[in-house]
């Protein structure tokens, strides 16, 4: 038994109809689609729980680590890529789902997105800019 490479991966996959869902294959067929984009990533991303894209997230970092400490640049590049692009990924993956009544994850709602007014929280979506942005 081991471990399947990005590669190898079906195409096809969908998180919602897999039954042996592991976080390995969530994190490697997101960056497979952040290969794409990260409006393809985002919509994947939508489709998988809450807790497993969190974890996904969590193993992309210390893959990255690992990658990094042995020299494997092409993987560290791409697990980087995961973990640098989440709140861009995360963005995308509410986009796709449409207008909900639920509220916004702390992480997105904390998000500072006036680079001229640093420590400032401004809610998503912004009600204003500070006509700079």
């Amino acid at each position: 038994m081991r471990l399947l490479r990005r590669d190898e991966l079906d195409p096809k996959w969908d998180p919602g109809t897999d039954r042996r869902l592991t976080i390995w294959e969530i994190t490697q067929h997101l960056i497979a689609q952040l290969d794409k984009g990260e409006t393809y990533a985002g919509e994947l991303l939508a489709k998988v729980d809450g807790g497993m894209s969190d974890q996904a997230r969590h193993l992309a970092y210390l893959l990255y680590q690992v990658a990094d400490s042995k020299g494997s640049t092409e993987d560290a590049v791409a697990y980087n890529s995961l973990v640098t692009s989440w709140e861009s990924i995360s963005l995308e993956a509410l986009k796709s789902q449409g207008p909900t009544q639920t509220a916004y994850p702390l992480e997105i709602i904390e998000w500072d997105l006036c680079l001229h007014r640093p420590g400032r929280i401004v809610p998503f979506p912004p009600p204003t800019r500070c006509g700079r942005c």
